[in-house]
């Protein structure tokens, strides 16, 4: 990895590569070349970084075939009027991708509940007092938790959450 710093804006990038064209900030075309990959204080402040915090994605849905969940990248493929739904696994090949039902595709929330299970859209959590549903909420593009005995709430407001099912195999728990 090479750390590369504009002197006209004072932006640090990082590449593989050798060389670098440019600022990918200001677009000046004069980086030095760091031989420290921290960026270093400068005149008794500190430089701010640019950090870019990634989440998984990645998607789960049930199996056509036999009714299993398969987790992975989402994939929507076919000729108009006849697409089908795939999730192809972390490990496998597009050659390796299992139809789903598209009904039962949920997205990773980037979550775990309280004893490390991934929770997905369509999980059904409870936080020891209530019950609810996660959704994803597009007009507050987040996560949320739908509940009937509060109002919907952003994950986060919700602490020690513990995944107990699934809208497809127990929507009973939402009773």
């Amino acid at each position: 990895m090479n750390r590369y710093k504009c002197h006209a804006c004072g932006g640090n990038q990082y590449t593989s590569a050798d060389t670098a064209e440019g600022c990918i900030y200001c677009g000046n075309k004069e980086l030095e070349k760091m031989d420290k990959l921290e960026p270093e204080e400068s005149e008794g402040r500190r430089e701010i970084r640019r950090v870019e915090i990634m989440r998984e994605i990645k998607f789960r849905g049930k199996r056509l075939d036999n009714g299993e969940w398969v987790y992975g990248y989402y994939v929507y493929y076919g000729f108009i009027d006849n697409q089908k739904h795939y999730i192809v696994p972390d490990y496998a090949s597009a050659l390796y991708a299992f139809e789903v039902d598209p009904s039962t595709v949920g997205q990773y929330t980037g979550q775990k509940d309280i004893e490390g299970v991934e929770i997905y859209e369509g999980d059904i959590v409870t936080n020891g007092v209530s019950v609810g549903v996660v959704i994803w909420h597009d007009v507050r593009a987040m996560f949320i938790i739908d509940c009937s005995q509060c109002d919907i709430a952003p994950m986060d407001d919700w602490c020690e959450l513990k995944r107990i099912g699934t809208i497809y195999e127990n929507p009973e728990l939402l009773e």
